[in-house]
């Protein structure tokens, strides 16, 4: 992977691997793209179509390989499943003075129970004292623990800066998110549709129409009403709808020619 900066064209990367928001991000000359995210598919124009939108970029790399954000994160988890918290230096300290004490008392009781001339129950009692007295359950535990939680919580999109923060985060009785779209759905969804004014279009006819237009697009906001329309209907009727002159503008919309009448789906016009 690479990480560089847009030098022409632009168009939308999915970066919710790395920063957990799952809106698209507009990308335009001088933007920088990271290795990790994923470039939006192109529209699917179909016969008949010849405008296109810019869905293309060109990226100059600055960083690849180790020196990718993407694999700086990798290291910082590869840091955090090797370093130990204050439980596990507990338990190192622990172990280092209570593994030769269980040693000598194992060569106590084999030496005792030879002293009264049964070597072999001596035997028996010295791997009962070992078995049951080595702290191999203290040693494993604490790192088990640390490779598993830190594991788990990176299939989640979270990452601890250090084992201290993972180990104080079970004492946690509140948690603060600034970004709504680390914790909402990953797909954009229409929940309701409100007509404005006396246009004299149903919400059926307005949600087609816009769904038509929005199929030439591949900006999540129109897939979110093309899902939306394909949930109320067959989605094999928008191809029956004549699209002309389809237009896409960055940051501002798409419009087009429907059925003879000039659409326009995006952003309202500043006041």
């Amino acid at each position: 992977g690479l990480d560089g900066v847009v030098t022409s064209g632009s168009g939308w990367t999915d970066e919710s691997a790395l920063t957990g928001e799952s809106n698209p991000v507009a990308k335009f000359s001088g933007d920088e793209v990271t290795a990790g995210t994923v470039s939006l598919p192109a529209p699917d124009w179909g016969p008949g179509h010849s405008e296109r939108s810019v869905a293309a970029m060109d990226v100059r790399a600055e960083r690849v390989g180790r020196a990718t954000v993407y694999n700086s994160i990798l290291r910082q988890l590869s840091r955090l499943s090797g370093a130990k918290t204050s439980i596990q230096r507990t338990a190192d300290r622990i172990s280092g003075v209570f593994v030769p004490g269980v040693l000598g008392l194992s060569g106590v009781t084999l030496a005792a129970w030879s002293a009264m001339g049964d070597p072999r129950q001596g035997l028996d009692s010295a791997i009962a004292v070992l078995v049951g007295a080595c702290p191999c359950a203290l040693g494993i535990a604490a790192p088990s623990a640390i490779q598993v939680s830190s594991g788990e919580a990176a299939k989640r999109g979270i990452i601890f800066q250090s084992p201290s923060s993972l180990e104080a985060s079970s004492g946690l009785t509140t948690i603060c998110f600034d970004k709504t779209g680390t914790l909402t759905d990953s797909k954009l969804r229409v929940e309701s549709v409100h007509i404005l004014g006396s246009s004299g279009y149903s919400e059926p006819e307005v949600v087609r129409i816009a769904a038509s237009l929005g199929e030439l697009s591949s900006h999540p906001l129109d897939e979110a009403v093309h899902r939306y329309w394909s949930d109320m209907h067959s989605s094999e009727a928008l191809f029956e709808v004549d699209v002309d002159g389809f237009k896409y503008e960055p940051g501002v919309g798409i419009s087009g020619v429907v059925e003879g009448k000039r659409v326009s789906v995006g952003a309202l016009p500043s006041p």
